[in-house]
């Protein structure tokens, strides 16, 4: 199993407890919609790329945004889930009230989350604020630079609520994980222990 195969099995464990959590509060008289959704996030060649912050030059594989919304008799709910490492503070509000704004439904029923890689974007609108004001700050990236990824992921969902269909049955899988190698406690040939801080 490579990364992304393990990371996309995850990916549908998650989206599916969230919504068997949303599917247990609607009533016997509750009709539920759903409709899937994907995109392209990848932000312009240029752009200071974490980690080293050099100006991205290639691109290997598209990033994308994917997920799904989900209309009960009350509401919307979306579940996004991004190929970049990280979306935090006004960046992560700020998407979470666009998508909510595109459909009509409130923030705090979109739920937006990475995956995490560690060759990826990070999107933190603060942060680029308070390097814009220093003297000679290090590379970091622009806010507009994730701004066509935003709106390609506001328009996906827009577009998604045109072909919802109806849900009664939620299907949940397990399987063996194999041939996934992590390990933060790495024994030295002295038989000391390293510590890793990442996976």
């Amino acid at each position: 199993m490579n990364r992304r195969d393990f990371l996309k099995s995850n990916g549908l464990g998650f989206l599916s407890i969230a919504t068997w959590g949303i599917m247990r509060r609607a009533s016997a008289n509750t009709e539920i919609r759903v409709a899937p959704f994907k995109t392209d996030a990848t932000p312009p060649l240029g752009t200071p790329w974490y980690p080293s912050y050099k100006p991205l030059d290639k691109i290997e594989h598209p990033l994308l945004a994917k997920g799904v919304v989900i209309e009960d008799n009350q509401k919307r709910y979306v579940l996004c889930a991004i190929d970049w490492c990280e979306i935090i503070n006004n960046s992560y509000y700020r998407l979470r009230e666009m998508i909510a704004n595109a459909i009509k439904t409130e923030p705090n029923a979109v739920f937006v989350q990475t995956v995490h890689q560690h060759t990826a974007p990070m999107s933190n609108e603060n942060i680029y604020e308070v390097l814009a004001k220093i003297e000679n700050p290090p590379p970091f990236p622009v806010k507009e630079a994730f701004e066509p990824s935003f709106q390609n992921i506001v328009q996906a969902v827009e577009k998604a609520i045109t072909l919802l269909e109806p849900c009664d049955t939620i299907e949940i899988g397990s399987a063996k994980v194999e041939k996934v190698a992590s390990s933060r406690r790495i024994i030295q040939p002295d038989g000391t222990c390293l510590t890793r801080f990442s996976s």
